[in-house]
């Protein structure tokens, strides 16, 4: 069996290099034998140098031995001898190792048992073997060694077996093997190279001989393709404008990178490279072909840039070929819809429209789709009025067409008629001309006198009450007024104002009419008063009685109750009446003066007003009393601590209290405790913890001992915290000085790798190492016996055998070092520059240039990094990649060495919007320099839609907005054409009906209609379907409000017209009345001005003076409150407090029995009665 391996290794000194094959072998004995093929060296047609070859053999005989002596005597000297040769042969080298051990047994083997394959006569040497080594090296004649093919080394061995120390024996051998590994190493050198340039221009790095031999021009020893510059043929180059230029072939292509030979302006962007017309050809002998016509939309022709024609396509044009002229083609014109003066449409050039007097509709645009404007004439409508419309306008707003070209000025429309009212009321039916002529107002075309509501006359019609109000002369009859004549307004007519009892503040009445009552302040008592029958209501305030309390009073009865008056109006929220002042005793037993509404607020007994503490003995508390045998009284806090007891409290009962006997945990010096009261553990020496303790709860403290440690140690700690360390306690009270305590074993490492288990002083005296206390040699791996360990990589360490073999190495020996031990060197995969990969030492990987892949690592298991170059892909842009990355990610790879900054990779077409919203396939940049809209790579122009050019658009309406032409015409308007503007055009108006100040109504333009001061009705509204009811005026409502309007909007609504032209600002409109509340609870109607003015509350209009007016607080003699009209409070026995007041926030003052002292004057119901 036999496996090859090849290994290059480093640089050696001189510049030659190693190059190693390496084969093993495994044949049985004895004897046997083996052939290996090695492969010739190969000097690479000269590129290397063999120098010298080397055979290496490094050989072992094995097998598996076991002897038994058969003599009756015992064998201790009973031994194996094992000896053998190796032999390999390789051309002319050649190599003999020899083999001689002896494995000896432990001088126990015994005379024979008679019995084969045990007992004491038999011995198992297992495994035994030998090795060695030997080389044979040549440095003549190599000549044999080089070339192809393979040459044989053949390897043969043979051994055998002895024993000794018997004299009879028996030996049993398996697996007998010769085995071992031959080297065969080729001492070479490297044959120089440089850069081979050839003909047409390529470089292959060669040495000298093969370049010759191949009719190239070396460039000399270590010069490099890279940075060679071989001379490259040139040829003629048609651009792609057509011009010419002489360059080489990558040159011309736009591969490589610009010379000198083109002018770098000359590369067209997108467009491609050059067309190479061969090496040696010159622009003398080359004719290149020419751009050609380009035929646009618009049938205009312009010359192209390039040949191939590729502008005239991204511009929309139509390529004529290579070498046309614009004055050899004829390019079509555009057609369009062309609009004509009598509303017709005709498909035709812009040129002929024009001369048809017609108006363009754009290129492309047709009259299948195009509504030309038709032409207007005077329309006339059944209103009598005319607008100038086309036929088709006319007829839908139900006109009657006059003819193309009507003028409404000359068009005599029939005029309706309908009633016309006068100023005195009359009515009369004429056209709306006339009626304005004799002064009417006109109320519509086609109304009737017979149902037409002429306004009749008003004027002031004065009431009896004073008010006046405008209306017609038999509304004032019906009403009971007297009327003062048409036209007369309330402000010119005096109507007569009643009287009646007015109350002034000072409680005097005089009678005045209810302004004059009002405007000096005060109450007026209704119309037809009279003072004699009036009770007026006198001033009240606020009066501090002696008690402290107060009331509301006039100033007579406070004074006359013995009470402070604290003036007129004051209220009792607003004083602060002092208050007296006695003796308080309080829950605790103390006492403080204090008001009586203060000492009933803290809880107090007040003992009367102006009694002092000192006179007073206020109440203790009392509570129940614990005594030590359990018996309990009722006592104050302070008797009780005098006879011993405990206070549970105050205001504590006996029977809810236990007096039961306190206890508490009690602690004693050894450390136990006792439940017992404080007294009783002070007798037994105990110490109390407090009442309610308990010993199950209580901390009592333990006595300390010496306290033996299981590492030997010594402290002192109680018997508890010993235990828990696993010590041994020693006693209460005794202390370590006193106490032997043993020394704990431990695990104790030797030099040697062993263990035992000593104490630290038996580990010293021995030579060991200490582990530590608690360490067990189960728990511990001891040190190991250290050498040198070999790995895969190369690398050294110093470590045991153990390690070593774990961590993959091969261990070198005890007390082997790495300075001494030559471990050999791993290889792995190498890349080099070109992407080829071969098998090195990560040295001779560095030496070559490459990049090593690591360790073991083999070359199919890598992929070396590939040379890139420029890679074009289809949306234009430019990447550098491998070949294969190129062509996998769909690019175009333009070749190795290339880069982006040189290569001008083709450019994508994409649909380009032009200003025009016309469209063309071009790059983005060409888009982007004809002022386009570029809409992404590959778009088509048929799949997008390109915005379209706006202009302004005229509505039916009369307005104007920005459109295109589509959307105008969707929109129903007119389009003015592109690029125009709203502010440049004049869009026709529409009309409608406007009525006139004066009632009559025309069709006008809104504007035209404001210009004539009338009020426009709407677009297309017409005088027959809208009413023009007349100039408008104030309307007053029956809630006093005004509204401006017609006479008949103001009928509707129920008010009174105030004539036409009139205005709110000017109209003075009746107020309706309503209840009004004076502060005395009295109520009048009036209007809201005349009650705020005279000092009352507004209850709203139309409200009443019922008996549910006026409400106020009535205070009754009982103290109770309720909120009730005046009327009612008086009738119902109360006192009334006043309108607005409410029982929520009054004081009623509560009666009870009052004694007076003799013979004094007191005031009751207004009645001075003396007491006995």
């Amino acid at each position: 069996m036999a496996a090859l391996c090849l290994c290059a290794t480093p640089v050696l000194a001189g510049g030659s290099q190693e190059e190693t094959q390496s084969q093993s072998f495994e044949f049985p004995l004895s004897p046997g034998a083996a052939t290996l093929n090695f492969d010739r060296f190969d000097d690479q047609d000269g590129a290397r140098i063999l120098q010298k070859v080397t055979l290496s053999v490094e050989g072992e005989i094995r097998a598996m031995v076991t002897a038994e002596n058969d003599s009756v005597l015992p064998a201790p000297d009973f031994a194996l001898n094992l000896v053998g040769f190796m032999t390999i042969d390789f051309r002319d080298l050649s190599t003999f190792v020899s083999f001689d051990e002896a494995f000896l047994t432990d001088g126990t083997v015994g005379p024979t048992d008679g019995v084969p394959g045990s007992g004491r006569d038999f011995w198992d040497f297992g495994l035994v073997s030998d090795t060695g080594s030997e080389m044979d090296m040549t440095d003549t004649g190599l000549d044999v060694f080089v070339g192809d093919g393979t040459i044989a080394a053949e390897v043969t061995g043979a051994g055998g077996f002895s024993l000794s120390g018997s004299t009879d024996a028996t030996i049993v051998t398996t697996m007998f093997m010769g085995a071992g590994t031959v080297d065969i190493t080729y001492q070479f050198r490297l044959t120089p190279t440089g850069a081979c340039c050839f003909e047409d221009g390529s470089c292959e790095q060669l040495i000298a001989d093969q370049c010759a031999t191949a009719g190239g021009d070396y460039q000399g020893d270590g010069t490099l393709c890279e940075t060679a510059a071989c001379p490259q043929p040139t040829g003629a180059c048609c651009l792609p404008d057509g011009s010419c230029v002489e360059a080489t072939q990558v040159e011309c292509e736009g591969v490589a990178a610009m010379s000198g030979a083109l002018d770098p302006a000359m590369v067209f962007a997108g467009d491609g490279g050059g067309v190479y017309q061969g090496d040696g050809t010159t622009c003398a002998t080359v004719t290149c072909p020419q751009p050609g016509a380009c035929c646009f939309p618009d049938g205009s022709c312009a010359a192209a840039m390039f040949v191939s024609g590729s502008d005239c396509d991204r511009m929309g044009g139509v390529y004529q070929g290579a070498d046309t002229a614009c004055d050899a083609v004829s390019c079509p014109l555009p057609s369009g819809a062309c609009c004509l003066e009598d509303g017709s449409c005709q498909d035709l050039t812009q040129d002929d429209c024009a001369t048809a007097g017609g108006l363009y509709q754009g290129d492309d645009t047709s009259c299948a789709t195009i509504k030309c404007p038709q032409p207007a004439g005077a329309c006339c409508f059944d209103d009598g009025s005319c607008s100038e419309l086309t036929e088709e306008r006319c007829m839908d707003f139900a006109g009657s067409f006059q003819g193309d070209g009507t003028m409404c000025d000359t068009a005599d429309c029939p005029q309706p008629t309908g009633a016309c009212c006068f100023a005195d009321g009359s009515c009369q039916e004429l056209t709306q001309d006339d009626c304005v002529t004799a002064g009417g107002l006109f109320q519509g075309n086609g109304t009737a006198c017979d149902t037409a509501a002429c306004p009749q006359p008003q004027g002031a019609c004065c009431f009896e009450d004073g008010s006046c109000d405008f209306l017609t002369e038999s509304d004032c009859d019906a009403a009971g007024g007297v009327y003062q004549g048409n036209d007369i307004l309330c402000d010119a007519a005096d109507c007569p104002q009643p009287t009646g009892a007015c109350c002034l503040a000072d409680g005097s009445c005089v009678e005045q009419t209810q302004d004059d009552c009002q405007g000096g302040g005060g109450a007026y008592q209704g119309d037809g008063t009279m003072c004699d029958t009036v009770t007026c209501p006198q001033p009240q305030g606020a009066c501090c009685l002696a008690d402290g309390s107060c009331i509301v009073a006039t100033e007579d009865d406070c004074t006359a109750g013995g009470g402070t008056y604290q003036g007129d109006d004051s209220a009792c929220d607003g004083v602060d009446c002092p208050q007296p002042e006695g003796a308080c005793c309080l829950a605790d037993g103390s006492c403080i003066v204090a008001t009586e509404d203060d000492c009933t607020a803290g809880g107090g007994v007040y003992q009367g007003d102006d009694v002092a503490c000192a006179g007073v003995d206020c109440r203790q508390p009392e509570g129940a009393c614990c005594f030590d045998d359990g018996s309990c009284v009722s006592t104050t806090e302070a008797d009780c601590a005098a006879s011993g007891g405990t206070y549970r409290g105050d205001d504590t009962m006996c029977d809810d209290v236990d007096c039961t006997r306190i206890t508490g945990a009690c602690c004693f010096p050894d450390g136990t405790c006792l439940d017992t009261t404080q007294a009783s553990c002070i007798d037994l020496g105990g110490s109390y913890q407090g009442n309610g303790t308990t010993c199950i709860k209580a901390d009592c403290p333990q006595p300390e001992g010496a306290c033996c440690f299981p590492d030997g140690s010594c402290g002192v700690v109680t018997a508890t915290a010993c235990d828990d360390a696993g010590g041994t306690y020693q006693g209460d009270d005794v202390l370590c000085p006193g106490v032997d305590c043993p020394e704990p074993l431990a695990a104790c490492c030797f030099p040697d790798g062993s263990c035992m288990d000593l104490t630290q002083t038996e580990c010293n005296d021995t030579g060991g190492a200490y582990q530590g206390d608690g360490t067990v040699c189960s728990d511990i791996n001891c040190p190991q016996p250290e050498g040198a360990c070999c790995f895969p990589d190369g690398s050294c360490v110093f470590s045991d055998a153990e390690a070593c073999f774990a961590a993959g190495g091969v261990f070198q020996g005890e007390d082997t070092n790495c300075a001494t031990v030559d471990c050999p060197e791993p290889e792995g995969a190498c890349c080099l520059d070109d992407g080829s990969c071969v098998v090195l030492t990560e040295l001779d990987c560095v030496l070559a240039a490459g990049v090593y892949q690591g360790d073991g690592i083999a070359c199919d298991d890598v992929e070396c990094p590939q040379p890139e170059g420029v890679c074009c892909f289809a949306d234009g842009s430019c990447q550098s990649l491998t070949q294969t990355a190129c062509t996998d990610a769909g690019g175009d790879y333009q070749g190795d060495g290339t880069t982006c900054d040189t290569v001008e990779c083709p450019q994508p077409e994409g649909a380009c919007c032009l200003p025009d919203g016309s469209c063309i396939a071009a790059t983005a940049a060409d888009c982007d320099a004809a002022g386009g809209l570029y809409q992404g790579d590959d778009s088509m122009c048929d799949a997008v839609d390109c915005p379209q050019p706006e202009g302004a658009c005229c509505l039916p309406d009369g307005s104007c907005l920005a459109a295109t032409a589509e959307g105008c015409d969707a929109a129903g308007g007119v389009y003015q054409g592109d690029g125009t503007l709203c502010d440049e055009v004049d869009c026709p108006q529409p009309e409608g009906a406007c009525c006139l100040a004066d009632g009559s109504c025309i069709i006008a333009t809104a504007a035209g209609c404001v210009d004539e001061g009338g009020v426009y009705a709407g677009d297309d509204t017409t005088c027959d379907t809208v009413p023009c009811d007349g100039p408008p005026g104030a309307c007053c409502l029956d809630d006093g409000t005004c509204l401006e309007g017609t006479e008949p909007d103001c009928d509707a609504a129920g008010g009174v017209f105030q004539g036409s032209g009139t205005s709110c600002v000017t109209a003075d409109c009746p107020q309706p009345p309503g209840a009004c509340c004076f502060e005395d609870g009295s109520c009048q109607e009036r209007t809201e001005e005349e009650c705020v003015t005279a000092g009352g509350v507004f209850q709203g209009d139309l409200t009443r003076c019922d008996d549910d007016a006026c409400p106020g607080a009535c205070c009754f003699d009982d103290g109770t409150c309720e909120d009730l009209p005046r009327g009612a409070c008086e009738a119902g026995g109360g006192e009334y407090w006043g309108f607005g007041t409410e029982c929520a926030t009054t004081t009623c003052p509560s009666t009870g029995a009052c004694c007076i002292p003799p013979g004094d004057m007191f005031r009751c119901d207004e009645k001075i009665v003396e007491l006995t």
